[in-house]
């Protein structure tokens, strides 16, 4: 005869089993939540039909570094010197000297060995592009007994490395393009075959920017009298016929 107590344990045991088999239900339906999770992450427009914009992207290293860093070298930045172009590659070599003296008109003697300033610029061309070295040579003066050093002119000094036509590009990119310098970067290296660094492309924007500054605000200046000739009902005297 049955005292009760192996019905008692039946009924923990079945009500233990009852709770196990919840837990594993809710554990499996997580693990499904989870896998789903996990394969929807790993797809992208390479691998199914989601657009590219829906690709994870990861954050730039500019927006880690902050909005007010300025652009080219950093403080503390290690200054790189571009390499001079070799000789074998330049296309030409432009050679200025005194034919006689500036001071007293005698006769000179051309140092052509030994220049004392020089200056390389790369060009946009057909080929398509070409490298002159602008060299500034000294001349003794046998009649006064000095030594004079020709100028290299100033529209090729304020130049720089960068000859009109291709500042005119750089400039051209960043301005009405609004191409990041990246852009700028691969487009002059691909196009051209020309490498030239952030720095570099930075100072030549600036100058492009003081050039066209004071024909900005002329303009600026004439739109303003423009509109308050308008709101007069009056036509400006350079337009009177």
């Amino acid at each position: 005869m049955s005292d009760g107590k192996g019905c008692a344990n039946c009924d923990r045991l079945e009500q233990l089993n009852g709770q196990l088999c919840e837990q594993l239900q809710l554990l499996t339906k997580r693990v499904d939540e989870l896998e789903a999770k996990l394969a929807a992450a790993k797809k992208t427009s390479s691998n199914s039909s989601k657009p590219p914009s829906s690709d994870i992207v990861k954050p730039s290293a500019r927006s880690k570094l902050g909005k007010n860093r300025k652009q080219g070298g950093q403080k503390g930045h290690q200054r790189v010197v571009r390499p001079e172009i070799p000789s074998d590659e330049l296309d030409w070599l432009m050679l200025y000297s005194y034919d006689c003296c500036p001071d007293c008109g005698g006769p000179v003697t051309v140092d052509s060995d030994s220049p004392v300033a020089t200056l390389q610029q790369v060009e946009i061309v057909t080929k398509p592009t070409q490298a002159t070295e602008h060299q500034a040579l000294a001349c003794h003066c046998h009649a006064c007994n000095k030594t004079h050093v020709a100028t290299i002119p100033e529209e090729v000094r304020k130049a720089g490395l960068c000859g009109p036509e291709l500042t005119s590009i750089i400039g051209f990119l960043k301005g009405a393009c609004h191409a990041s310098f990246a852009t700028i970067r691969k487009y002059l290296r691909d196009v051209y075959q020309l490498q030239l660094s952030r720095g570099t492309l930075a100072k030549i924007i600036n100058k492009v920017s003081e050039a066209i500054a004071p024909l900005y605000d002329g303009l600026f200046e004439r739109l303003k009298v423009e509109r308050i000739h308008q709101r007069l009902g009056n036509k400006p005297a350079e337009f009177d016929s």
